[in-house]
């Protein structure tokens, strides 16, 4: 399915009215995706099982629905904004400006 596919169909799904639901909503999934990391630490020594990947695709099925409905509500295509994205990430990486932020230096692309 194409993005734009995704951000037409998963509006059949959208319930809610309040735009404070979506922000909440995305933060909330997001949290899901790395509590299933934590929980690859603490269980399985960091390893994902084919089990907790499952459930790391699952939530990240999450993650996108509240993105495609958040910039449906703004009239934003995800299309567009994926796009817009990769030309930002060309930028730095052309100006070498991507950074480690562990380490707070440049990283040599």
């Amino acid at each position: 399915m194409k993005i734009s596919e995704y951000q037409i169909k998963s509006k059949e799904f959208d319930l809610n009215k309040n735009i404070a639901y979506y922000f909440a909503g995305l933060a909330g999934e997001s949290g899901e995706v790395v509590e299933e990391f934590a929980k690859s630490i603490r269980d399985d020594d960091g390893f994902f099982t084919e089990k907790r990947l499952l459930r790391l695709r699952d939530e990240l099925g999450d993650v996108l629905w509240f993105v495609a409905t958040l910039a449906r509500k703004f009239n934003w295509d995800l299309e567009e904004i994926a796009g817009d994205n990769i030309i930002k990430l060309s930028r730095r990486k052309e100006m070498k400006t991507i950074m480690d932020k562990g380490r707070n230096e440049t990283i040599e692309v």
